[in-house]
């Protein structure tokens, strides 16, 4: 059942929107890329599983004999080449009909397998070096037989590659690995980091929001988008280009889309009347009202902002730690901090979350596990709300809380089970370089499922 199409107007241009309700966690879209390439050796270019561990053992998609003696070129002129060649290869390629689709600029492609859903990307206003245009016109002439039985000369082929080159800032999806830091005394951390770029055509079709009512995975080379929550026909769906809510003010998140994108972000996030973005916020310490953390008057009660509770939160935090503190002494410190932070922070600002994870290992090491499971919740619960449940930054949450509770007590990670089964859907399909955490994750799921299925 198709529940999207794309359309176009003259404000949004083309973009997609729901044709009929789409339930929330329903698949919208599952594409292949029309071309990837790995920027990260140690990944599978077929299947972007880690070498070592993928199914084809590692091998590189099929090469021609002339592509195997090819020398290496950086990832971003192999994207061009592989796009080109795909194109010229196409046996319905015409250069006139590359060039028709390529003005249009209003036009939806009936396919988006075929061609001329390259030629209406959109394109960047930008300065090509002709070596880089070269390079990767040598490399097509050599390696497809068809740019000289169709008479393809070099000036059809380099409107090819220069609209190709064109198009990289605004439609080349990262596709992304989670990396895990050795451990180490004090745990070890999470990142993301981009193993591959891709181009998905329909994808490119869709507006960024900050804020997306989507998400998006990755099966293997395929990207599959869900949505995060119910749809009504005739909603536009967003997706997500970067810059969001959770990690970015709105001033950081609009200069980031109009410096690498070309245009003013007007999504609900960023153009809210509020002039305070809630995850940024302070409260005023007279009458708590939200406001941003700059000095001068409350907008609410008119009185100066007192920085005084925002250095003595800053110094317990210092004082934590560097362990200057019995068992005793710090758990009096963290009933202060944690006091101090519900009076200086809105529950779902980035600072409150941040502040309450720091909580959590010592409340760990204090022994108070209820107080350290509560601590937990009013962090993930900044992430989950901005974010969403099924969000692979809310998974990274409850994962690293899993590793700290596999230092502290593994006994309460049964009595917190619910929580753990409740990021699973977000974590199973995310790629895990050399994860320890994970494979033991991953255990710990399949074990609660047979004590179901025996039960």
């Amino acid at each position: 059942m198709t529940f999207t199409e794309i359309r176009y107007d003259e404000r949004f241009g083309r973009h997609m929107v729901a044709i009929r309700p789409i339930p929330k966690d329903a698949v919208i879209l599952e594409e292949a890329p029309y071309a990837i390439v790995t920027r990260d050796d140690r990944f599978c270019s077929c299947c972007l599983a880690p070498r070592d561990s993928c199914a084809s053992r590692g091998t590189r998609q099929p090469v021609s004999p002339v592509e195997e003696r090819e020398k290496p070129i950086k990832p971003l002129h192999l994207l061009c080449y592989k796009t080109t060649l795909r194109v010229v290869s196409d046996s319905e390629f015409s250069i006139e009909r590359f060039v028709e689709a390529q003005t249009n600029t209003t036009s939806i492609p009936e396919k988006f397998t075929d061609y001329t859903c390259i030629a209406r990307l959109l394109q960047q206003d930008m300065d090509l070096r002709e070596s880089d245009v070269q390079l990767v016109r040598d490399r097509v002439a050599r390696n497809t037989p068809k740019t000289a039985s169709l008479g393809l000369g070099t000036p059809e082929i380099d409107v090819v590659i220069r609209h190709v080159y064109k198009t990289f800032p605004q439609n080349l999806q990262g596709i992304t690995s989670v990396f895990e830091a050795p451990a180490d005394p004090d745990g070890g951390s999470f990142s993301e980091a981009r193993i591959a770029s891709a181009i998905y055509p329909t994808l490119a079709m869709i507006n960024h929001a900050c804020h997306p009512n989507t998400y998006i995975y990755f099966r293997k080379t395929d990207v599959v988008m869900v949505a995060a929550r119910d749809l009504q026909p005739g909603e536009q769906i967003f997706h997500n280009y970067g810059p969001n809510i959770l990690h970015d003010p709105r001033c950081d998140r609009r200069a980031m889309l109009s410096r690498q994108y070309r245009f003013e972000c007007f999504c609900k996030a960023c153009s809210s009347p509020d002039p305070v973005e809630i995850q940024f916020a302070v409260k005023c310490t007279f009458c708590h009202a939200h406001r941003d953390f700059s000095p001068g008057s409350c907008g609410r009660c008119q009185k100066e902002l007192s920085l005084t509770p925002f250095h003595r939160l800053d110094y317990l935090i210092e004082r934590i730690a560097a362990h200057h503190a019995n068992s005793e002494g710090i758990f009096a410190l963290l009933e202060e901090i944690t006091t101090l932070n519900k009076e200086l922070h809105p529950a779902l600002s980035k600072s409150y979350g941040q502040i309450s994870k720091i909580c959590v290992e010592y409340y760990l090491k204090c022994h108070k596990y209820d107080k350290a499971v509560d601590s937990f919740l009013s962090s993930s619960n900044v992430v989950k709300q901005l974010c969403g449940p099924e969000s692979i930054s809310f998974a990274l949450e409850i994962l690293d809380f899993f590793r700290i509770l596999l230092r502290f007590n593994e006994e309460l990670l049964l009595q917190h089970k619910s929580i753990f089964l409740s990021c699973w859907k977000a974590l199973r399909y995310q790629k895990f370089f050399m994860s320890e955490t994970f494979e033991r994750f991953s255990k710990f799921i399949s074990s609660l499922d047979c004590q179901q299925s025996s039960a």
